[in-house]
């Protein structure tokens, strides 16, 4: 798994999704399930440890507090575990587990919420992880629509998977066939109905040592060797030439430096205040530099304080809001990115408010830096 994520270092991208974040719960919850598939079919143990579900519930919980849709593959695989002790009459042991998992659940989500709570924050955290998180999702292009061979090349742990799953029924682990196979639709669904990032697919991280462990499985226990390694010969030469081929890769072994860029630090160093906010299109890598420079400035000015324009398109009401709170002229300063931003202009009715409050403080290559009219009067 580890030689796997190394090679699909691309999913990264900028690196700090919660995806990633979410990756090492998701990848012991899924060891858990596997294992009980496994004791089940081998051994024919039909119950689950509770302390398993707690592992689930604080999986769960840290998905609830990210991201709810990275936890569509591991619920899948868990509710399949929980089914199975249905099938086989475990009754008592399966209300256990699911109080377990409620446990592990609260262990992580209730301290949040008293903590919100306290400080009538309850209203913010719905709305920027389901009411926002929900708006994005409809606004964001269907991924029906994607380019073929990025499909192929960015989301194959998926199609590998089936192969899993064809070689689970082969073997007669009907019910886990049936967990991995929902788990990808499941997954994959939820992909498709929304942004098709590639780092979407780091969910499916975890099922990939299944793949490896049944194709093993099928190869070896008639001493087929040279078949296993033929058939893994194919994937040994496209991570090969992935490897060759993608400088990011050999960049990934150097140490993370911060980089800021010297143009931006150039025009924010006339900037005489921590009152600043930049207007971005789609990407919050400014915002990080404003934090590492300004690092006294501990929160945002504006409610939306980065991809305005990406944020602008989703519907009409959040749209309003961003351009209210540039109205308001809160900030002191604002640094904008001279000329197309991801091919968008910044949009006239933005422009028009620049115009109107501010007035150009600073501009060199790539920024402009504009000044709050008020403020050269204060």
């Amino acid at each position: 798994m580890s030689f796997f994520i190394m090679y699909k270092h691309v999913a990264y991208v900028d690196g700090g999704k919660t995806e990633e974040w979410c990756l090492p719960f998701l990848t012991w919850s899924t060891f858990y399930v596997i294992k009980y598939f496994e004791d089940y079919y081998s051994v024919n143990k039909t119950e689950l440890n509770k302390f398993c579900s707690l592992f689930f519930g604080i999986s769960f919980g840290v998905c609830f507090m990210m991201k709810q849709t990275n936890a569509v593959v591991i619920f899948v695989l868990v509710f399949f575990s929980y089914i199975n002790l249905l099938i086989n009459k475990q009754y008592k042991n399966l209300v256990i587990n699911i109080a377990f998992c409620f446990l592990g659940f609260g262990i992580v989500v209730l301290p949040f919420l008293i903590y919100f709570y306290i400080n009538n924050a309850i209203n913010y955290y719905l709305f920027a992880n389901f009411i926002f998180q929900t708006s994005y999702a409809k606004g964001m292009r269907n991924g029906f629509n994607v380019n073929l061979l990025n499909e192929l090349t960015y989301y194959y742990p998926v199609y590998l998977n089936i192969i899993t799953v064809f070689m689970l029924i082969k073997t007669n682990k009907l019910l886990f066939a049936l967990s991995i196979f929902y788990s990808l639709l499941f997954g994959y669904c939820f992909m498709l109905l929304t942004y098709h990032g590639v780092y979407y697919e780091i969910i499916f991280f975890p099922l990939f040592p299944v793949f490896v462990n049944e194709v093993k499985y099928f190869f070896t226990k008639e001493n087929h060797i040279k078949k296993y390694i033929l058939f893994l010969l194919p994937f040994i030469l496209i991570f090969s030439n992935r490897f060759l081929k993608s400088t990011s890769f050999f960049k990934s072994f150097i140490p993370a430096v911060v980089y800021i860029d010297k143009e931006f630090k150039d025009i924010i160093s006339y900037c005489h205040s921590d009152s600043i906010v930049t207007y971005t299109a789609g990407h919050d890598k400014y915002v990080l530099e404003l934090v590492l420079l300004y690092r006294n400035n501990k929160y945002p000015l504006y409610k939306y304080f980065f991809n305005h324009m990406m944020f602008s398109n989703l519907n009409k009401n959040i749209r309003k809001e961003i351009h209210d709170e540039f109205y308001s002229g809160k900030s002191e300063y604002v640094v904008i990115e001279k000329g197309k931003q991801y091919n968008q202009e910044i949009p006239n009715d933005i422009l028009d408010i620049f115009e109107k409050k501010y007035m150009v403080e600073k501009e060199n290559k790539k920024f402009k830096l504009y000044k709050r009219v008020e403020a050269y009067n204060e």
